[in-house]
């Protein structure tokens, strides 16, 4: 009998280590998350973080974007590149990228990311 009472008492007291330790690392995933998105100033509609656009391709994105933003009400189109998207899914990557960058006119939900990784 004493034997299963300190059995349980040791499986609580490593699942309360594990609690505590879980919940001190949640804080620290979302900082890391957060850190790997690169600036987003809401005044460009193309961020080359991976160096791969030239100016020409560059230049007729925003000539674009000016007219679809004209002739659209306010909408958008972001072009992002990144070498990659750490330990973010590129979907979850897209996500985050998109709600700070806050493509589009957000009473009609009409701005688009596009996302090459």
């Amino acid at each position: 009998m004493k034997t299963m009472k300190r059995f349980a008492a040791r499986i609580c007291a490593l699942f309360v280590v594990l609690t505590v330790s879980l919940t001190a690392l949640v804080p620290a995933a979302f900082a890391a998350t957060k850190a790997q998105l690169p600036d987003l100033p809401s005044s460009q509609c193309v961020v080359d973080d991976a160096n791969i656009l030239s100016s020409s391709t560059k230049t007729a994105i925003e000539n674009l974007n000016a007219q679809l933003t004209q002739q659209c009400e306010g909408a958008q189109i972001g072009v992002l590149t990144v070498d990659y998207t750490g330990s973010l899914s590129t979907e979850d990557y897209a996500v985050q990228a998109a709600n700070i960058w806050g493509l589009g006119s957000s009473s009609k939900n009409n701005g688009v990311l596009i996302l090459l990784v």
